[in-house]
């Protein structure tokens, strides 16, 4: 499109808004809408709320007759053109959500949407000179002529409440009910604009809302550096540096309630460890990027203080290590070992043990969400009182029989417990239990995916393991006699008696693990000297069990496989605190 094309589109949108802004503002009923609305959403109080609040009053309310300002300036103002009536429709289908920016072809730039997971081609000249690709935008998308565009205020949000902003956005749908979250995402960004933007600053300010004598020191730290790099850098690497800078304090320092002066004090290797199992560093672009800016930041320290010596020796040494380091983001990309066709042939099952399985892990990731649990110290397990606070917030009973010595009161907890760990769900830092940046693809994903992910974290020599607390030989022998007895189920219902046994491996071990399937939804048993058998769902799990069990050279598979679009996000952290072998 050509600039004077452009230019006239825009004076175009603009003398339709005018005329709607005008009608709106002589209309009688504008007096109670705010107060009404202040009341629902605390947002609206602060003085940035006014844009966003005036698109919502264009594009979004509705009277008592179900019809937007646009639509009663349509039928009341006969002197509107054509374009400008087009363009006030087009309006009201317009819906707020949050965007990631995927590349810029001028004068368009190519977004995500990162709820709907839909693409779309943005006519916005010139506005890469602002924006950079990865960066995360909450817009209102609509079109003006046919032509896509943002509409209203653009409110950049930092990375370091994004995951926080995601998984907000995503307990509040599922809160909805079935009906509504049937109707899907796009109808609930399109009805609730005003709740998204309220959302948006909890999770902004939830976290970091320091006092502003807090950031003095900060400022002059970066003024110093900036100084620094004025006769080595050109003036685009001196502020990419400086947001870097921002962006680590931001994310990982503040929360630890350190400044930049404090690097010599903590683990750069760490640091950048985290922010990939985080999710905070999702690509080898941006690592390089956090590499680059520490070098140059470490490197001036030390030049003026012996103490940052170590520090900066080993960011030099993680520099050397970068590929293995780019490695693990691009095997971090995937969020777990699936199985595309299992996914496929589980959507023609419905299962209400399944359903119950999958719903109570959600809804305990929601409770961590909202109540990060402090643990015990000896054992790092959940409090009695959290457990029985969790086993009152789910939908199913889930009985064992017996008890386990070592292991939670509920075994149910226990599980989850075990199970969010695994699949990098759940973090523990500082003897509290948290959600980790994961969490938001999970509860995205559909129930036949989670249950793959659960699967295949569950059928694992490492899981079980932890499950048992066993040593790593037990462990291989107890995978081995799982597989047998999955096996001898396959030809018929048996008792706990009649399950496969091996010297050395505990029976109560292996009908542990039998319980745990029980609770997936895999296997039947309704007592301890009750048959178990598969369910239906479970006879089309088996043969994959079986398959998973067999040696390959290369067991990963793409989750984009079997979902619409992999947000290019990873995780992963191994006991040591450092990044998992390739």
């Amino acid at each position: 499109m050509k600039t004077k094309d452009y230019e006239k589109l825009q004076l175009l949108e603009s003398k339709a808004t005018e005329k709607l802004i005008k009608y709106i503002n002589n209309q009688e009923e504008i007096k109670y809408i705010y107060d009404r609305m202040l009341g629902l959403y605390p947002f609206l109080q602060e003085e940035s709320s006014k844009l966003p609040f005036n698109i919502w009053l264009c594009c979004d309310y509705r009277d008592k007759d179900n019809m937007t300002f646009a639509e009663r300036l349509i039928l009341e103002d006969m002197s509107m053109s054509p374009e400008e009536i087009e363009i006030l429709r087009e309006k009201t289908a317009s819906y707020v959500s949050l965007f990631q920016i995927r590349s810029f072809e001028e004068p368009y730039v190519i977004v995500t949407d990162v709820l709907t997971q839909e693409d779309h081609r943005l006519l916005e000249p010139q506005v890469s000179y602002v924006l950079k690709e990865d960066d995360y935008l909450l817009s209102r998308l609509g079109t003006v002529l046919g032509k896509s565009r943002m509409i209203g205020e653009v409110s950049f949000v930092p990375k370091s409440v994004i995951h926080s902003f995601i998984r907000i956005l995503l307990k509040d749908f599922n809160k909805l009910d079935e009906n509504k979250r049937f109707e899907g995402a796009k109808s609930y960004l399109k009805n609730d604009a005003l709740k998204i933007y309220d959302l948006f600053y909890q999770s902004a300010y939830k976290y970091f809302d320091p006092e502003s004598e807090d950031l003095i020191p900060i400022y002059q730290e970066l003024d110093e550096f900036e100084e620094y790099l004025s006769t080595k850098k050109s003036s685009a690497e001196i502020e990419k540096h400086l947001t870097n800078m921002i962006e680590l304090y931001e994310y990982y320092l503040s929360e630890e309630a350190y400044s930049f002066k404090d690097l010599d004090k903590i683990s750069v290797r760490d640091m950048l460890s985290d922010a990939i199992y985080e999710k905070f560093v999702t690509s080898g672009l941006i690592f390089n990027s956090y590499v680059s800016t520490l070098k140059a930041y470490l490197g001036y320290k030390s030049k003026i203080s012996n103490r940052y010596q170590e520090a900066n020796d080993e960011i030099l040494e993680i520099s050397k290590e970068r590929f293995h380091y780019l490695k693990e983001i691009l095997k971090r990309n995937t969020m777990a070992q699936g199985d595309p066709l299992l996914s496929l042939q589980m959507k023609e099952y419905e299962s209400d043990s399944i359903s119950s399985y999958i719903n109570d892990f959600d809804r305990f990731l929601l409770y961590i969400f909202d109540n990060p649990l402090q643990l015990t110290e000896k054992k790092q397990h959940i409090k009695k009182a959290d457990q029985n606070n969790v086993i009152d917030f789910l939908e199913k009973e889930y009985l064992l029989f017996f008890s386990r010595p070592g292991q939670m009161k509920e075994p149910v907890i226990h599980f989850f417990f075990n199970m969010g760990l695994r699949l990098k769900i759940l973090k523990i830092r500082k003897n509290i239990l948290s959600v980790t940046g994961n969490a938001s693809e999970y509860l995205s994903m559909s129930k036949e995916d989670k249950l793959t992910l659960h699967l295949r974290g569950f059928w694992s020599q490492d899981t079980m393991k932890e499950l048992l607390q066993v040593d790593s030989r037990k462990s291989r022998q107890i995978m081995k006699i799982l597989l047998q007895s999955v096996k001898k189920l396959e030809e018929g219902p048996v008792t706990r008696e009649n399950l496969p046994i091996m010297e050395d491996i505990d029976r109560d071990d292996l009908y542990l693990l039998i319980r745990y399937m029980t609770f997936m939804g895999i296997l039947s048993n309704e007592g301890f000297n009750r048959l178990i058998s598969f369910t239906s769902a479970g006879r089309v799990i088996a043969p994959h069990l079986d398959e998973w069990s067999k040696p390959r050279k290369n067991k990963v598979i793409n989750i984009g496989q079997y979902t619409k679009r992999n947000k290019e996000e990873g995780y992963g952290e191994s006991k040591t605190g450092g990044l998992d072998e390739i």
